[in-house]
């Protein structure tokens, strides 16, 4: 969820919280409110009516004083019954006008006229009072929800204004490559966090810029002059192992120090190419098809499968186009394809083969079972029966497709015995 998105949701839940509960808190006070105001308003026509009334001198009086007084109704009460005490009920009546039912309060006090006891009705109409409160309600409701409303908009966009800067900056830190020189131009801001934020990202940018210098400088140095004394190294040995005068015991001990100097010469190439894998040196990239680039490659291996006896079935049907560094590619399948021969059985079986899904698998008998995949890709991790390896081929091979952000997976297939090594781009 983008962060202004989450802002104006905790804004939107506040306001509709506020006005599911302002709503009924806003009708119960009004309508209490109402209710009070007419009752109020019945004891002072009550009291009204009892003083008109003390000015009467018959029945006759009375009657038309309540016959004047539409409002009014007059009822005997038995004289034996003591007291009658006020309430008020609601009744509803229907208008054959307004076709509707109608909403009365009435109001029953006593009243003791010549020596007779009365009931009095005293109805008021609640059309009145009720439309009033509706209204009310209503325009509280539209107020409310125009405030909301305007608060969403007019925060979304002044959200929108203040937050601009820092998507600006963030699409440019997503340009940033250290292993270019370009200057990085930030947008100005009056903000002061976001300005702050982007000169911690200019300080971050030159830093980074200058540890990969000093790193590709190491890499390109350690390259020469770890190289060529081994290669002098090597040759001098060579030299020494065709002097006519060595005997058995020299020339093992010569034959095992080349050996030894030559693993060392591909383990310094191999540290040198994570590197340069590291520090996102091979950013040259092409659109190739990497089926033609593992065809040109099983071409280079043809000799160790005749001298394994290793029975090859490549099957790549559907061509993979993707733009890539041709080189990484090489290197991946070349590792791959390189263990896959190294621990294989003699006789023993290689698969490679492609799909619609943009998949390579590589799969090949061994003398190893099952290894843990996590395992499987950890530097110097080799299988005992094979001395002549360094333990980085499938480092390297993790390490490229972490680069290039490809998906590679390893299981082992206990009925047929395979190892299964599958890419996929």
């Amino acid at each position: 969820m983008q962060l202004l998105s989450k802002t104006v949701r905790s804004y939107l839940i506040y306001c509709v919280v506020i006005i599911i509960c302002s709503i009924p808190t806003l009708y119960f006070l009004l309508y209490n409110f109402i209710r009070h105001e007419s009752e109020e308003a019945l004891h002072i026509r009550k009291e009204h009516i009892i003083k008109s009334t003390a000015k009467l001198h018959s029945i006759r009086e009375l009657q038309q004083y309540i016959q004047f007084h539409e409002d009014l109704t007059i009822t005997p009460l038995d004289s034996s019954i003591e007291k009658t005490d006020e309430k008020t009920s609601k009744i509803f009546e229907y208008d054959s006008i307004s076709q509707e039912n109608i909403p009365f309060a009435i109001f029953s006090f006593p009243l003791e006229f010549e020596h007779k006891k009365y009931r009095i009705d005293l109805r008021e109409s609640l059309i009145e009072r009720e439309e009033l409160m509706e209204l009310i309600l209503s325009i509280q409701i539209s107020v409310l929800m125009l405030l909301l409303a305007g608060l969403f908009f007019i925060n979304k966009n002044l959200a929108s204004k203040i937050w601009t800067p820092f998507y600006q900056i963030l699409e440019k830190v997503k340009e940033i490559e250290v292993n270019r020189d370009a200057e990085l131009n930030l947008p100005k801001t009056n903000i002061r966090e976001f300005e702050d934020l982007k000169q911690a990202i200019l300080y971050l940018a030159k830093k980074n810029r200058r540890v990969y210098q000093v790193q590709k400088e190491f890499t390109e140095n350690a390259a020469h002059e770890m190289q060529t004394p081994l290669a002098i190294f090597q040759s001098k040995l060579e030299l020494l192992m065709q002097s006519m005068n060595l005997n058995e015991e020299q020339a093992n001990l010569i034959e095992s120090l080349l050996n030894v100097s030559q693993r060392l010469s591909r383990l310094n190439r191999s540290l040198l190419l994570l590197a340069k894998i590291e520090n996102e040196q091979f950013i040259e990239k092409e659109e190739i098809d990497v089926c033609e680039v593992i065809q040109a490659l099983i071409g280079q291996f043809s000799e160790q499968f005749r001298y394994q006896k290793i029975k090859s079935d490549i099957h790549l049907p559907n061509p993979i186009y993707l733009k890539a560094n041709t080189t990484l590619l090489e290197i991946l399948f070349s590792n791959l394809i390189s263990n896959a021969i190294k621990y294989n059985l003699e006789q023993g079986i290689f698969l490679l083969n492609s799909n619609s899904r943009n998949e390579i698998i590589i799969s090949n008998s061994g003398r190893l079972s099952a290894v843990h995949s996590a395992d499987m890709f950890e530097r110097f991790t080799k299988n005992a029966s094979a001395q002549e390896g360094i333990g980085l081929g499938l480092a390297i091979v993790k390490k490229i497709c972490d680069t290039c952000h490809y998906q590679i997976d390893y299981h082992f297939d206990d009925d047929l015995r395979l190892h299964h090594f599958k890419v996929k781009f």
